[in-house]
């Protein structure tokens, strides 16, 4: 058994939207988000870094949500056995895949669950070829939380935050201010997509402030479109 907080070799990135063409838009990545071909071509350039990494026992790669998203993965006659084939390349022979759910998993569950008669979403992320997958932010160790979206983080905790969503945007002192969470994100993502829409949310003030300092953006677009080595974050972490 592969111990996924402690192994060998650990890599970790987020928010990757294999066949989004909008986020091409949204972040500035250097593919023509008309062209459905050159989506197609940033799907594989992104699993050739995949290919690039150690494929043994004892390599763990972290992936804290956003896999896949969009009408060229909705709207495929087969998207189960398409993304299927994209996260067996990701694992390779020998590595151990783990997955944080983001928004975006789960938007894109709730439109193929039916198609592929699942009615679990662990159990679809699982088939798909991920070893473990988390539904909820969790402590990786005694001070350091690990989530999709950026959770918040009193400043006085010693606490400190790996997360994803944000993808290029920084984080701002004042991110938890207002309590809209991605509300907008979704909103304009699923219009841009021709999705159904989200309902509205409450929207509440809280006066939370934090410290940069305390977190850690893996957003593929946040990294120049690599795959981070995970040890050296928790290492710069716990100085």
């Amino acid at each position: 058994m592969i111990d996924i907080f402690n192994a060998s070799k650990m890599f970790i990135t987020s928010d990757i939207h294999f066949f989004h063409n909008n986020i091409c838009k949204y972040c500035g990545r250097p593919y023509n988000f008309e062209s459905n071909e050159e989506v197609l071509q940033m799907n594989e350039d992104i699993l050739k870094k995949f290919d690039e990494l150690p494929d043994e026992v004892g390599t763990v790669i972290w992936n804290l949500g956003d896999i896949a998203y969009g009408k060229l993965i909705t709207k495929s006659e087969t998207p189960f056995e398409t993304l299927k084939s994209l996260v067996i390349r990701m694992k390779g022979e020998h590595r151990t895949l783990v997955l944080v759910l983001g928004n975006h998993d789960k938007d894109l569950y709730k439109f193929l669950h039916k198609k592929t008669n699942h009615n679990n979403i662990v159990k679809f992320y699982m088939d798909l070829g991920f070893d473990y997958v988390f539904t909820k932010p969790f402590f990786f160790d005694d001070n350091i939380i690990i989530s999709h979206e950026p959770f918040y983080v009193n400043p006085c905790s010693g606490l400190k935050n790996i997360h994803g969503h944000v993808h290029n945007s920084p984080m701002t002192e004042d991110y938890f201010e207002v309590g809209i969470e991605n509300y907008d994100m979704k909103r304009v993502a699923a219009e841009a997509d021709n999705m159904e829409d989200i309902p509205d949310r409450e929207i509440v003030e809280t006066g939370k402030k934090i410290n940069l300092n305390d977190y850690v953006n893996v957003c593929w677009d946040n990294i120049n479109f690599e795959i981070l080595d995970f040890r050296k974050i928790l290492k710069k972490i716990k100085r």
